[in-house]
């Protein structure tokens, strides 16, 4: 429940404004998030946030690699999380 409560908001949280930090960083020219920190932050959890970030601040969707490897992460977790609900029988 702790992981619920703590964890998933911080996540989503962080990998939200990563986004906007490297859209930031984009237009400036500066150092940018590397693209595999993002999709880390997305498989701890913070899918939410990066979909928030992606539509906010209109970075990384049009990208279709990077794209594709997030659509892969959701999916990975949808299968995670189905497992886990059918193992303790909720489903």
């Amino acid at each position: 429940m702790l992981f619920v409560l703590f964890h998933l908001p911080m996540i989503n949280l962080f990998t939200f404004l990563a986004y906007g930090k490297d859209k930031r960083s984009a237009q400036r020219g500066e150092w940018r998030i590397p693209e595999i920190q993002l999709h880390t932050m997305e498989l701890m959890g913070g899918t939410i946030g990066a979909i928030a970030g992606q539509k906010f601040f209109h970075h990384k969707n049009k990208k279709k690699a990077y794209m594709a490897t997030f659509f892969a992460t959701v999916f990975i977790q949808a299968g995670i999380i189905f497992f886990i609900l059918h193992y303790l029988k909720i489903l």
